[in-house]
């Protein structure tokens, strides 16, 4: 349990990290999406024709509805990289504790052959 441990603490440490990049990504999509909006909104020729209010009105509900995505998309990239993160720990121990059992099945079938050895050797 001790390697699981040490694996989740250095999940938690490097959440910070993790947190950057992901806020980082999520700029750049914010600043994608609103060129994207406001592309299609002059295309269409609905900027030129709305007034500063409600252009104001129309921002603030595409950031909602940005953000809400947003945060879904990342709240679940996040719970993703944790799980996995607790997965491979999980793993590792189990494989740890694995080996350690199989040492302790052969250990006594080694030091039986190596004392068979040893008495057959001073016995000739």
């Amino acid at each position: 349990m001790d390697y699981l441990s040490e694996k989740i603490e250095y999940l938690h440490e490097n959440m910070d990290s993790l947190i950057k990049l992901i806020i980082q990504d999520i700029k750049i999509d914010i600043n994608l999406t609103i060129r994207n909006g406001v592309r299609k909104a002059v295309e269409q020729g609905i900027a030129s024709d709305v007034n500063k209010d409600i252009k104001e009105k129309v921002k603030q509900g595409m950031m909602k509805d940005i953000r809400e995505k947003i945060r879904e998309s990342v709240m679940q990239d996040i719970k993703q990289e944790i799980n996995q993160e607790i997965k491979r720990g999980v793993l590792e121990a189990v494989k740890e504790e694995i080996k350690r059992e199989i040492l302790q099945e052969i250990k006594p079938d080694i030091n039986g052959e190596m004392n068979k050895i040893i008495n057959h050797m001073f016995s000739t």
